[in-house]
């Protein structure tokens, strides 16, 4: 590795692919690939612009301006937290994602606190006075307002703006524009799991964008406070709001205040027609943005009139909006409108969503769907295959000391250790590193892996690989299983939380419980640190056992003929381990709100998504942003 680096001149290094430099209002970055399977890599974090160049032979490059950044953060894996290095991700309004990464930067923190200190900087007047006449630059493509048509997918572009892995449909900027972190039980954790990451605290967050007729200026004083006092309507009903200090007049100034709202990490804007007459202002403005909507009214000056009408043109231009009368605004209301936003959130980000088909789906999943391509015309999602003999490469280039080291600390972090010795936990660890380097490569948001296929060829299996990836934040499912697999996708965004794959092995009707047990499991979702075990039924490799803690659970799945129902559960867990030796090795059961007949009757396959938390209405809102049926337990 080769670097320059100014002695004078603050640096923000890059880790294993250079060093990049900050200069105020410049930047500065000097970088030499490791390798050309890499290629060359450069970072830049100005005061105004992020930059990013990949390839040695062949040049690419990503230009964000700073002020167009929505979320940022940084990922680790075991092995890149030892090194201390990591992953940098920024992604901005309308742009589906993350768009900007920048791998294996040194000190992934320092970057990440760069580019906080440098929205810092710039946020504090994006907010322009509609009495002063602001101005507002012209939105470019995928910008509000701007020509929304979607550049080609580049695979090179999306490795080097892999989406991010947790949350993947949250904002992570607050007022000041920090990115809060959220620390999980790890290395250091008192309930240490498999490693300690540092991921997005998701919320659902709506940018309020006031909008009153011309003529108005005169009446400052009472327009900012009425939005004063929407802001407090919002608050006090749970709605957590961006608000602009100024209220717009025309379609410009609209836009300016709603690319401030947007860089400020709004999920939804709720547009506020503070007076009538504003129709023609809120349509224009809001007509070319992808985040969902909600149109808010009073009974003053022709306010809601104005809403009304505003939906209706809004509808007719195939954007789906809420409609709400602020006199009916309580903490019902509020939660069912968070709900749908939300779900219209998820529902959006599943356009262009990469799942990753690892081999091949087992033989034994009959209640799969026998076209598995109908992913993406019924649901969104692209399906991408990948076969095992890839894996195989992935795995067999790990290096050796990479594997050894994520091995120790997979060892270090376990309650016990069993029928493993080291050597399955080095190769365990390999499995982990390849499918994670394949992922990164891929550019996939979720995965799931025909995990017996590797049994023969490396006499270990996934389960530990796939429990890590999950605590990593990106999904991962057993055995080929798409539907499933998509179903802890949409537990994992409604929740926020890991989400386990199970079998549906014991039911009892005289309790109205069921036990349900696989081999893998986020330590995440553990009450303890795990037991580390082999594979139930191959007697290989390295699976995770642990208690799951006693609380409220929602269990789902995906299925139908054409991914065109959803079936959903709710219960408790009542016993987190269950200690038996003829199942796989995490064992729960769980005690159902409904009954058990009506359980068996109505399942859609073995293979159910088991989340924390009673999210029944949250997926029924997706169900109906999807179009599929909800199958109600």
């Amino acid at each position: 590795m080769f670097g320059v680096a100014l002695p004078t001149v603050p640096v923000v290094p890059l880790g294993p692919t250079g060093i990049g430099l900050t200069l105020p209002g410049i930047g500065v970055v000097s970088g030499v690939a490791t390798s050309l399977r890499f290629g060359a890599v450069a970072c830049l974090v100005s005061t105004e612009e992020l930059f990013h160049e990949r390839g040695s032979l062949s040049r690419s490059a990503t230009t964000r301006r700073l002020e167009r950044v929505r979320d940022h953060g940084f990922t680790q894996t075991p092995f890149a937290r030892l090194l201390d290095y990591g992953h940098v991700h920024v992604s901005t309004p309308g742009g589906g994602g993350v768009e900007l990464r920048c791998e294996r930067a040194d000190d992934p923190a320092a970057v990440n606190a760069t580019i906080t200190d440098n929205l810092d900087r710039g946020r504090s007047d994006y907010r322009p006075r509609a009495s002063d006449g602001g101005s507002a630059r012209t939105p470019t493509r995928g910008e509000p307002g701007g020509n929304a048509t979607a550049d080609p997918v580049d695979l090179d572009q999306l490795r080097t703006a892999h989406p991010d892995r947790r949350p993947r449909s949250a904002p992570s900027i607050d007022r000041t524009g920090r990115t809060p972190p959220r620390r999980t039980a790890g290395l250091d954790g008192e309930n240490a799991g498999f490693t300690t990451r540092t991921v997005l605290v998701p919320r659902m967050e709506f940018g309020l964008l006031p909008v009153a007729a011309t003529g108005h200026d005169t009446q400052d004083d009472r327009l900012s406070s009425e939005i004063d006092e929407m802001a407090e309507t919002l608050s006090t009903v749970g709605i957590e709001t961006v608000v602009p200090r100024e209220y717009a007049t025309d379609a410009s100034t609209a836009d300016a205040i709603l690319d401030g709202l947007l860089a400020d990490g709004a999920d939804a804007i709720a547009a506020y027609h503070l007076t009538g007459g504003t129709e023609q202002t809120v349509v224009e403005s809001l007509r070319g943005i992808s985040r969902p909507v909600v149109l808010l009214g009073t009974s003053r000056e022709n306010s809601f009139a104005a809403a009304v009408e505003a939906r209706s043109a809004l509808e007719a231009a195939g954007h789906p909006v809420e409609l709400v009368f602020a006199a009916d605004l309580d903490e019902s209301t509020a939660r069912e409108l968070r709900s749908t936003v939300s779900a219209r959130a998820i529902a959006t980000a599943f356009e262009g969503f990469r799942l990753g088909l690892i081999g091949e789906q087992s033989p034994w999943l009959v209640s799969a769907v026998e076209d598995a391509d109908r992913i993406t015309s019924r649901l969104g999602p692209r399906l991408v295959r990948v076969d095992m003999g890839t894996v195989l490469e992935e795995v067999d280039a790990v290096p050796d000391e990479r594997a050894e080291e994520v091995a120790e600390t997979l060892d270090a972090n376990a309650a016990d250790r069993v029928e493993p010795d080291e050597a399955d936990l080095v190769e365990a660890a390999r499995i982990y590193l390849g499918l994670e380097t394949l992922a990164t490569e891929e550019a996939l948001d979720a995965i799931t892996v025909g995990c017996f296929e590797l049994i023969p060829e490396l006499g270990n299996t996934a389960c530990y690989a796939l429990a890590q990836l999950i605590d990593d934040g990106l999904v991962a499912g057993c055995e080929g299983d798409l539907q499933a697999t998509l179903s802890m996708e949409l537990l994992d965004r409604v929740t926020d939380d890991p989400v386990w794959m199970a079998n549906t092995v014991a039911p009892d009707a005289a309790s109205d419980e069921v036990t349900f047990a696989h081999c893998t499991i986020a330590t995440d979702m553990l009450a303890d640190p795990p037991i580390l075990r082999s594979h139930f039924e191959s007697g290989t490799g390295v699976a995770v056992q642990g208690e799951l803690q006693a609380r409220e659970v929602t269990l789902a799945r995906l299925g139908g003929e054409a991914y065109d129902e959803l079936f959903v559960a709710t219960g408790r867990v009542s016993e987190g381990s269950v200690g038996r030796e003829d199942m796989c090795r995490t064992q729960a059961t769980i005690a159902l709100d409904g009954d058990v007949d009506s359980y068996l009757d109505r399942t859609l396959g073995n293979h159910v998504a088991i989340g924390y938390g009673d999210v029944r209405d949250d997926l029924a809102a997706v169900a109906e942003e999807l179009g599929v049926e909800l199958v109600a337990v």
